[in-house]
């Protein structure tokens, strides 16, 4: 157990001596934080005053305290960061309020803490030190002690310093107390999210008011019913949200709605905004410099008052259980991007159906990205273009997400140039530098307002599809820019720089439009009206002409959606089934192209293009990009148009907690790199970084290959392993051998095929194990064992396949003659053995869930020693370094190297004998085994099983020339659980 420093000794001696003074009123908030609660935290390791001069970004402690509104804290007291991300707060208060059982003191903090989406906060006057679970929904109703974990009075400090050091010091916090404390917390019952209730709230408020606008206003159409809701409500978030941090006056939603006449009022507050903000969220009427057509479909409606009262009154306190003054921009991205994700719809009555829209039901749901990947993508892009620029450089360079959806990427980038360009101008000192900053409250040097307005318009731009997710993205990079700010800071900066309004008018920078499809569509595609307002089609050189004469933008980052365009053996549904009919027309596309066609691959491919020469690109995509044979054109593409490539890889899926979409089963990497002058060459390298988990900090296994490399592996393909360097130097060394062959190389001597009988297509022939005239045998996968056919199944139960009725609907229709090889075609990707393989010696079909390797005569090498191959460790190890889910498909069995016969070399053809001979060995003894009643029988065979894989490796081993290391390196590496994952589809279809 620690011992209490002796800080902390002096702090309890101090109290306990003046105990009656501290708990008196007389002693104040202020000197308890300064003479109490700051001395404790730096006890704990945190530079609670910024000793260490960091910049605002990346201090310790960020005081709020003197944020004040309506003559009350609308931020907590402190807040306490790593890396500039919060992970807790603290609010202070004076000693003679007994924290213990004062109900509001708990509400607040806890308010603050559950918003900001924290795992824990402290609530603290040094009399008593509680710390309350953030992750619980609090209420007004709730009791003090209602989510408090830890509850400390002064005098048990010393003794109890422990439990706090533990989980409190800046130690402990760096080292993950706070994260694993939230992950096991958001795995209990009883755990509510900040996100997931403002989402349902959200939706709530939508059907109302979508209900009582269809009813009041019987002329409105559909598309207005949906642009008319989501303009409202994003006009009461975005000034409710403006009240909280001080930007509006407290209160005016809420007495706009305490009488008769809401939305009047309503209008009234929206038409000041617009001549406070110049935002297109308030635009109402023409303007000379706007380019968009005002709003003249909102001011007409008629909503009744009771719906709107509803709404305002849920957002305040002490109903309300946010407090948005701490609510982060990528949490209300989140609500926002599930938000999005369904529409309304009117039936012929013009009764309110709200439902998921048709892409977003296809795709399995709406995945927002985690922030720290943003920052991730955004660190990869931005910091290699802004390294050794100058001001005036950095401030033309154009960033764009081609999907922005709510806005996340372009957050992430606007923080990083907020970031960069302060720092850099504090660094440059000159005249022009000191115009754009200014010390705020906290002494801290910021950007004016004038400054973050103007990165906002000149460097970054998004496009999305989506008509609300544009005015989202506008609505979150609003809020951004007024961030730190108060009513009297923008004013004093308004008269400053001479300027009447606060905020820019982005409508030239986030447009809307599909970035796949441009207007040439038209004279390819049959459409209504209709479909081409959905299709929305986008043309980049009208929509964004500086950038587009300038060769493209200098960085382009997403997250693209992963929608299979084509489902259902082929077919394709709106909107997909237009594109597909629209793609042969692009023959910039072809690199997209490849098996099942994923909207993600065409987002990368049209990427490439945007960005321009020596710019950057970085996206968040599926694994199965790194070897998918469907992905194998779209890959090229990159390898070729990308200088030195970065793919970090994180293939862990089945945790949710583990995987980077907690929602979405999915496998995904990130693909980073510079643009290229387009050759591609045996020498192109790819770096690539394999992480355990979704978390970057922890260690990952980085490899650097060229592109002769994913050729020698298979020239066609060129799959990416993800591997160590030492085990790449084992497979480039296995696969340089002179008499090592991939089976596909042995021309015709083979044919590797998915069984023949497909179970959905030929399920009707498919009948029970009873024998009966016209009945043959059917081989399904789990039938199939290592070296034998197994008697009892895991799962299922035998069948039998209906030949005769078969063979009369389809009479060309046979199967292969025996003797061929069956192997399992789905196996667990955490198996040691992926491989599972077995010669079939009597006449049978196979199923769809085996492959089939049938050996033409002739062959040079016998079934026997193909089946000992494959089942040998070194085959699964080989197998596992490009597998990227858990289908064992032909195209993958075809690469495998073979070791064949060598004329000039007897060893070799002693290797090739014993490992065919230990092969059969082990098949023997299983039928043995099965076979066997006696325990001591089974035991004894066991034994020598056990002798026989070991006899059947070490030849394998010889026969490849591995040395004693390089075999341990496998053995070891299959022993650990794979890196790589399953995925659902290869191509991250969700």
């Amino acid at each position: 157990m620690a011992e209490a420093p002796k800080e902390i000794w002096d702090l309890v001696e101090r109290y306990e001596r003046e105990r009656r003074a501290f708990e008196s009123g007389s002693y104040g908030e202020a000197d308890t934080r300064k003479e109490f609660i700051e001395p404790l935290f730096a006890a704990l390791g945190w530079d609670v005053v910024n000793r260490r001069q960091y910049s605002e970004a990346y201090k310790d402690v960020v005081n709020e305290y003197s944020l004040k509104i309506g003559g009350s804290h609308k931020a907590p007291d402190y807040a306490f960061r790593v890396g500039g991300n919060r992970v807790f707060f603290v609010e202070a208060k004076k000693p003679s309020i007994d924290i213990s059982r004062d109900s509001p003191s708990a509400y607040q903090l806890r308010r603050y803490g559950w918003t900001a989406k924290l795992a824990i906060s402290v609530l603290t006057n040094f009399r008593h030190l509680a710390i309350y679970d953030c992750t619980q929904q609090p209420s007004d109703n709730d009791r003090a002690s209602a989510a408090r974990t830890l509850l400390v009075p002064w005098k048990d400090l010393i003794e109890r310093w422990t439990e706090v050091e533990d989980l409190l010091s800046n130690k402990a916090v760096n080292q993950g107390s706070l994260q694993r404390y939230f992950d096991q917390a958001s795995r209990r019952r009883g755990t509510s999210e900040v996100d997931g209730i403002f989402l349902l709230q959200m939706e709530q408020w939508r059907i109302a008011l979508a209900r009582n606008i269809a009813k009041l206003n019987p002329t409105v159409s559909v598309n207005e019913l949906n642009e008319a809701v989501q303009q409202t409500l994003d006009r009461i978030v975005f000034l409710r949200i403006a009240e909280d941090r001080g930007i509006e006056p407290y209160g005016d939603l809420k007495d706009a709605s305490t009488s008769s006449g809401v939305y009047a009022r309503l209008l009234d507050i929206f038409t000041a905004a617009d001549t406070r903000y110049n935002s297109g969220l308030f635009h109402f009427k023409a303007e000379r410099d706007r380019s968009s057509s005002p709003d003249r479909l909102t001011p007409g409606l008629t909503i009744e008052d009771d719906v709107l009262k509803d709404i305002i009154g849920s957002m305040y306190y002490p109903t309300s259980p946010y407090e948005f003054s701490v609510m982060p921009a990528d949490i209300l991205g989140q609500v926002y991007e599930q938000f999005l994700g369904k529409v309304i719809r009117l039936t012929d009555k013009r009764a309110v159906v709200v439902e998921e829209k048709p892409e977003i039901r296809h795709a399995g749901g709406v995945y927002y990205t985690p922030t720290y990947i943003v920052e991730h993508i955004v660190e990869k892009t931005l910091g290699p273009l802004l390294e050794g620029k100058t001001i005036r450089a950095a401030r033309n360079i154009r960033v764009l997400d081609p999907a922005c959806g709510s806005g996340s990427f372009l957050l992430g980038a606007f923080e990083y140039l907020i970031r960069w360009f302060t720092k850099a101008h504090s660094e440059s000192g000159s005249a022009s530098s000191r115009q754009v900053l200014f010390k705020d409250a906290n002494g801290e040097l910021r950007l004016t307002l004038e400054e973050r307005k103007r990165i906002l318009t000149s460097n970054l731009f998004g496009l999305d599809i989506d008509r609300q997710a544009v005015e989202v993205t506008k609505l979150s990079l609003m809020l951004r820019v007024l961030e730190g700010e108060t009513s009297e800071t923008i004013n004093s900066q308004l008269k400053m720089f001479a300027v009447e309004r606060a905020l820019p008018d982005l409508d030239k920078n986030i447009l809307c439009g599909n970035s796949l499809v441009d207007s040439s569509v038209i004279s390819v595609v049959e459409l209504t009206p209709e479909e081409e307002y959905d299709l929305n089609p986008f043309d980049w050189a009208v929509g964004f002409p500086e950038a587009m004469a300038a060769k493209g933008f200098h960085a382009v980052i997403g997250n693209p959606p992963y929608d299979v365009i084509e489902k259902d053996r082929g077919e394709a549904s709106w909107p997909h089934d237009k594109l597909r009919e629209y793609i042969p027309s692009r023959t910039d596309y072809e690199a997209a192209l490849g098996g099942k066609l994923n909207l993600y691959r065409f987002f990368l491919v049209q990427s490439s293009e945007l960005v321009r020469p020596d710019g950057y690109m970085g996206m968040i995509v599926p694994m199965g990009l790194a070897a998918d044979i469907s992905t194998r054109n779209t890959r090229k593409h990159l390898f070729t148009y990308l200088r030195n490539p970065t793919l970090d890889c994180f293939p862990q899926k089945d945790n949710p907690y583990r995987r980077i979409f907690r929602d979405a089963k999915l496998s995904t990497m990130v693909v980073a790199g510079q643009k290229s002058g387009g050759k591609l060459t045996a020498q192109n390298q790819i770096t690539t970084r394999v992480f355990p988990g979704n978390d970057l900090k922890d260690e990952s296994i980085d490899n650097v290959l060229s592109f002769g490399d994913l050729q020698l592996l298979n020239s066609a393909n060129a799959p990416v392993p993800l591997l160590a360097a030492d085990e790449w130097e084992i497979c480039r060394a296995i696969h340089s051998q002179p008499h090592v062959r991939r089976l596909s190389d042995l021309g015709t001597s083979y044919v590797v095929t998915r069984g023949e009988i497909n179970q959905t297509t030929y399920g009707r022939y498919i009948v029970g194990a009873e024998e009966k005239e016209g009945y043959e045998p059917l081989l399904k996968g789990v039938e199939v064992g290592t070296f034998e056919l197994r008697d009892t199944l895991s799962q299922g139960q035998r069948e039998m396949l209906n030949a005769k009725a078969l063979r009369k609907r389809y009479p060309g229709k046979t199967a292969p003659l025996a003797p061929r090889i069956a192997t399992q075609r789905i196996t667990g990707v955490d198996e040691r053995q992926r491989l599972v393989c077995a010669v079939v010696s009597s006449q049978m079909w196979f199923a769809d869930s085996t492959n089939s390797i049938v050996a033409a005569e002739g062959a040079p090498l016998p079934l026997e020693y193909l089946v000992a191959l494959l089942n040998s460790d070194l085959m699964q190890w080989r197998f596992r370094l490009t597998s990227s889910n858990n289908n064992v498909a032909s195209n993958e069995l075809l690469d495998l190297p073979i070791a064949v016969h060598d004329p000039t070399s007897p060893t070799e053809h002693q290797l090739i004998e014993k490992v065919m001979k230990s092969g059969n060995r082990i098949a023997a003894l299983k039928a043995q085994a099965r076979a066997e009643k006696t325990s001591s029988g089974a035991q004894r065979i066991g034994r020598m099983l056990e002798s026989a894989w070991v006899s059947l490796d070490d030849a394998v081993y010889d026969l490849y020339g591995l040395s004693k290391r390089q075999r341990n390196l496998i053995e070891r590496r299959l022993g650990a659980a794979p890196l790589v994952a399953q995925l659902t589809d290869g191509d991250g279809d969700m």
